[in-house]
């Protein structure tokens, strides 16, 4: 996953594009970033991996739980996209005076780790990553409200976490960290993949498992 072997925490991610343009933009983005990321560019946000899954799964549905009103307003805010940061599904949850819930209050705790570039899940949470995921809470809640304006391209490639691009759908196989804790990169290396739907991804995924592997920063499927 293009790591160093050093300290810097190890980030992936996975971008699904719809022409060339795009792939350039998330270029620019990865050498904006300037961390340690996997990039991995598809077709479109639908990829066939999950058309696929959708398949396997259709003969095997299983009757489906009663849903939260909290929980049905993540599922909704997660609906035809790939990947939600965990700061903006907190956000929304606070704007709907979800705060009392356990689905906010996990989903604020994956916030604040989502934002030391954690999976969910992974680590206990600190007061001040707490106090930090709140602030950004707070911000994310001014601009879904069309009281902030969202932030410019150049400011989203220095955010840590989830950040998304407007035209891309991004999935990140592990969220970034703070940027100015990451490794200064003088070089990012871009692999084309040409096989069937999913290739970038697969190979994205095996360099991920693998992080002692130097290689690719940038995967493109065309």
């Amino acid at each position: 996953m293009g790591s160093t072997g050093e300290s810097a925490p190890q980030q992936a991610m996975t971008i699904c594009q719809r022409n060339e343009s795009f792939a350039k933009a998330a270029a620019l983005f990865a050498l904006a970033v300037g961390t340690s990321a996997l990039l991995n560019l598809s077709r479109s946000a639908d990829s066939a991996l999950a058309a696929q899954a959708a398949a396997q799964n259709k003969g095997h549905a299983q009757p489906q739980p009663t849903l939260s009103d909290a929980a049905r307003l993540i599922a909704s805010a997660r609906s035809g996209r790939s990947d939600v940061p965990r700061v903006e599904l907190a956000a929304r949850l606070l704007a709907a005076s979800f705060e009392a819930t356990s689905e906010y209050k996990l989903m604020r705790q994956n916030a604040a780790r989502e934002l030391t570039g954690r999976p969910d899940g992974v680590g206990e949470v600190t007061a001040d990553e707490l106090r930090k995921a709140d602030e950004a809470i707070a911000r994310e809640i001014q601009i879904l409200g069309g009281a902030a304006p969202h932030p410019t391209f150049s400011e989203i490639a220095k955010l840590p976490g989830r950040p998304q691009i407007e035209g891309l759908n991004i999935i990140y196989l592990n969220p970034l960290d703070d940027p100015a804790h990451a490794n200064g990169w003088k070089n990012i290396i871009v692999h084309q993949t040409e096989g069937p739907p999913g290739t970038g991804r697969r190979e994205a995924d095996d360099q991920f498992a693998n992080p002692t592997k130097r290689g690719v920063t940038l995967w493109v499927e065309t």
